[in-house]
């Protein structure tokens, strides 16, 4: 079987999802380096979700329900009410 010669465009777009792998390695790394606290990760995620980068470079699953716990409770103590059949 004879084997398709790419186009420039194929090369192209090779190169481009190539570039974005290298910038997420690079983003995570970077990410790696900081040493900061539960908290310090929380404000980090979000400015960089904000800059459009996805939220699963900077924080695993259990720390976004944490945070998300975190939230709740926040809410609850500041007097947000549930509906009365909510539960």
């Amino acid at each position: 079987m004879a084997n398709k010669q790419k186009s420039l465009q194929d090369v192209s777009n090779a190169i481009e999802k190539a570039a974005e792998a290298l910038n997420e390695i690079q983003r995570r790394a970077q990410q790696d380096k900081l040493d900061l606290t539960f908290e310090q990760k929380i404000i980090n995620a979000v400015k960089c979700v904000d800059n459009g980068d996805p939220i699963k470079d900077f924080l695993n699953e259990s720390e976004i329900i944490e945070a998300l716990k975190i939230l709740a409770d926040i809410y609850t103590v500041t007097g947000v009410k549930m509906p009365e059949n909510w539960d």
